[in-house]
C-alpha cells in the first residue's frame, strides 16, 4: 500500500509539471501567432472545401477524415434539407463547418481555400 501511494504521488507531481508545461507552451504559441502572421500560416491549418455546388469533394473529405454524414449534419444544422442546394461546405481551421448557401462570383470569403484558387497567404495580415 505504501508503494502504491508513493507511486501515485510521484505520478501526480509529474503530471502537474507536464500540465504547466503544456499551458506555458500553449500561451507561447498563441502569443506568437497573434503577433507574427508568418507563424500563423504555419500553425493554423488551411480551411478545406468539402462540398462544392452540391457535390462532395471526396479527396478533401478523405484527407480531413470527414464522413458524408458529418457534412450532411452541418447542412441540416443550417436548416437546409437538400445537399444539392448548398453552394459550399468548408471545414474551418478550428474544426467547425461553414455552410454557404450560394456561391457568388468572386467569393472573397473563400480567398484562403486552395480549391477555389486561394492560398494560405490570405492568413497574413496587411500590416506585415
Amino acid at each position: 500500500m505504501i508503494v502504491t501511494v508513493a507511486l501515485g504521488s510521484t505520478f501526480a507531481n509529474q503530471s502537474l509539471i507536464g500540465f504547466f508545461i503544456l499551458i506555458g507552451l500553449q500561451f507561447i504559441v498563441a502569443f506568437s501567432v497573434a503577433h507574427w502572421s508568418q507563424l500563423r500560416v504555419i500553425v493554423n491549418p488551411q480551411p478545406a472545401l468539402l462540398l462544392l455546388r452540391g457535390k462532395f469533394v471526396h479527396d478533401a473529405m478523405r484527407r480531413q477524415r470527414v464522413a458524408e454524414a458529418d457534412v450532411r449534419a452541418a447542412i441540416r444544422h443550417k436548416g437546409i434539407d437538400r445537399v444539392e442546394d448548398v453552394g459550399a461546405v468548408v471545414l474551418e481551421a478550428d474544426g467547425t463547418f461553414s455552410v454557404i448557401n450560394q456561391l457568388g462570383s468572386g467569393a472573397s470569403a473563400l480567398a484562403d481555400i486552395p480549391e477555389m484558387g486561394g492560398s494560405n497567404s490570405a492568413n497574413r495580415s496587411d500590416d506585415e
